[in-house]
């Protein structure tokens, strides 16, 4: 009887020492972009005045893409679904899908992609983020509020 539960017991390490190294790759942290961040958003035109906007998004790379962003300003609000990321050193570029919109320049089903700039901390004065449309880019000025994080 002894000897059938040493036997037992040597086979259920091996499975563990086999197992580990997936284990481990499973459990790995994916890049991942976040941030909760107040900024004045100068992609309205100048005879609108400031427009102060809210942004807050978080982005999962790796083999499992997930995430969320919320957009709000003095106009409206809209959700969307994080569909992609990419990470490099202190950037990261996502792109999110609309899925919910009180907001004129959003609508359920469009995209938007953005690259942020993680440059410091704290993140007011440093970092920054550049949001891609179909007729180009803009370079949003440093956040007036809180903090962009990006991990490798």
């Amino acid at each position: 009887m002894k000897r059938l539960i040493m036997l037992a017991l040597v086979s259920l390490s091996v499975v563990a020492v086999a197992a580990a190294p997936s284990l481990a790759a499973s459990s790995a942290k994916a890049p991942k972009a976040t941030g909760d961040i107040q900024f004045i958003n100068t992609g309205y035109p100048a005879s609108f005045g400031p427009v102060s906007a809210h942004w807050v998004f978080n982005a999962l790379g790796g083999p499992d893409v997930k995430g969320n962003v919320l957009y709000e300003d003095q106009f409206g609000s809209y959700t969307g679904k994080v569909t992609a990321v990419s990470v490099n050193g202190q950037h990261a570029t996502f792109t999110a899908e609309v899925t919910s919109s009180a907001y004129l320049y959003a609508n359920v089903g469009d995209t938007f992609t953005w690259t942020v700039h993680d440059l410091g901390e704290p993140g007011v004065g440093s970092d920054y983020f550049t949001y891609q449309f179909a007729g180009g880019s803009l370079d949003l000025p440093a956040i007036t509020a809180g903090n962009i994080q990006v991990h490798n």
